[in-house]
């Protein structure tokens, strides 16, 4: 700015105004944390959609229930007291027997599709021919 030119004092202030208006969308905008959404979402039953299982209903396994799942000494009985706590919310009828006679492979689709692969196989190898399960997430919510 050289020193002939005057400051436009009435452009500066409606600048700034367009940036506080800006900064407070954007503040309106912004996600506030809320530890009882986080409950209430737990409490919901999810679904998922796999193309060999069809539609899978589950709960959220919570950290109450990590007790009593700790208390367990393999990570294999880890696994099934996990997947039967999960599959036990949406399908009151089912057993933990009834998870334990799952086959191999359907218990560790399961798993895979519910809580991730490294929930409680924590040295597994990732696929080496890279393929993964096509699923599909639908929260209760959604």
């Amino acid at each position: 700015m050289s020193k002939n030119e005057e400051i436009d004092w009435k452009k500066v202030t409606d600048m700034e105004e367009a940036l506080g208006e800006a900064q407070k969308a954007k503040a309106k905008k912004a996600k506030l944390f809320d530890p009882k959404q986080l409950v209430t979402k737990a409490a919901q039953i999810k679904t998922m959609t796999d193309s060999e299982l069809g539609v899978i209903s589950f709960g959220t396994v919570v950290t109450e229930e990590l007790v009593e799942i700790n208390k367990l000494a393999t990570p294999e009985e880890k696994g099934i007291l996990m997947l039967y706590k999960a599959l036990h919310k949406a399908y009151p009828d089912i057993t933990l027997e009834d998870v334990k006679a799952f086959s191999l492979e359907d218990f560790t689709k399961l798993m895979k599709l519910i809580f991730g692969s490294q929930v409680f196989f924590p040295n597994q190898k990732p696929s080496e021919n890279g393929l993964k399960t096509p699923a599909t997430f639908k929260g209760s919510g959604s």
